[in-house]
């Protein structure tokens, strides 16, 4: 057997190595395979971390998920509360139980009943707020708040508080419970910019006064015609306050184009 074994790479002097080299060779195959093998345990352990944080973050997700679920039950049922019995007389139990929950949970969503009846005044008014510059896109200012009188000065909506406007009651909870008032005002004053200027840029925005005149006109003319349901001057207040808004918003409508004319006269 020879002294040595000649390795030889192309443009290179062959490369000779004596058994002592070679000896070595066995031993370094054993370091590459445990280096091998540690890199495929940093892998595994890598995959596995992966793995792990993936799991985490969904249970997170999920948790996340349920709790806004359950808030939103909750925000809900004391909306409902709102409507039709009054948020001010029930109690968090009362709340809960419609909501099918436990009293017990409230308080990991919220601080106190005031804090739910803030939140439950702005989702709900927001909300209908929301119905009102989607159905009535696109109307002439006096034709938008026409439409609005027209749809809530009913039978229907008198005999449906739960699935009606939420101002009327609220405005009723906001006079009797301070800790509401801050939440009405906001929601209220939103819910008439919406009705002056509807959610179309292209339409000339209604005088300021029609806006609260309306609104005003709803929530006084609704708690009236629902505190007298049963008796026929309900259907009369129903019928009397949709009539005398709808004539009041056509007389500011024509004495706003009759100020446009002038306007574009003296021009």
């Amino acid at each position: 057997m020879p002294s040595y074994y000649g390795l030889h790479v192309a443009g290179r002097p062959p490369l000779r190595m004596g058994r002592s080299v070679l000896s070595t060779l066995p031993k370094a195959d054993g370091q590459v395979g445990k280096l091998r093998r540690v890199n495929n345990l940093r892998h595994i352990r890598f995959r596995l971390a992966c793995l792990v944080n993936s799991y985490y973050d969904h249970n997170m997700s999920q948790r996340q998920q349920h709790k806004s679920e359950t808030r939103g039950r909750i925000v809900g049922s004391a909306i409902r509360h709102m409507k039709t019995q009054g948020l001010s007389a029930a109690s968090v139990s009362d709340i809960m139980a419609r909501a099918g929950l436990t009293v017990g949970g409230f308080y990991a969503h919220f601080s106190s009943k005031d804090a739910l009846a803030d939140e439950a005044v702005r989702c709900a008014v927001g909300e209908r707020r929301k119905m009102f510059l989607d159905r009535f896109e696109g109307l002439e200012w006096n034709d938008r708040i026409g439409s609005a009188l027209r749809e809530y000065f009913t039978k229907m909506h008198r005999d449906d508080p739960a699935n009606g406007c939420p101002l009327s009651m609220a405005a009723l909870e906001a006079a009797q419970n301070q800790s509401m008032r801050h939440a009405f005002v906001d929601e209220f004053a939103r819910f008439a910019e919406a009705m002056q200027n509807g959610n179309d840029a292209y339409h000339p925005a209604a005088p300021r006064e029609a806006a609260i005149g309306t609104l005003a006109l709803m929530v006084g003319g609704m708690i009236l015609a629902r505190a007298m349901k049963g008796h026929p001057i309900s259907d009369e207040i129903l019928a009397a306050s949709c009539a005398f808004g709808t004539a009041a918003v056509q007389d500011l409508a024509s004495r706003s184009a009759k100020r446009r004319t002038k306007k574009r006269r003296r021009r």
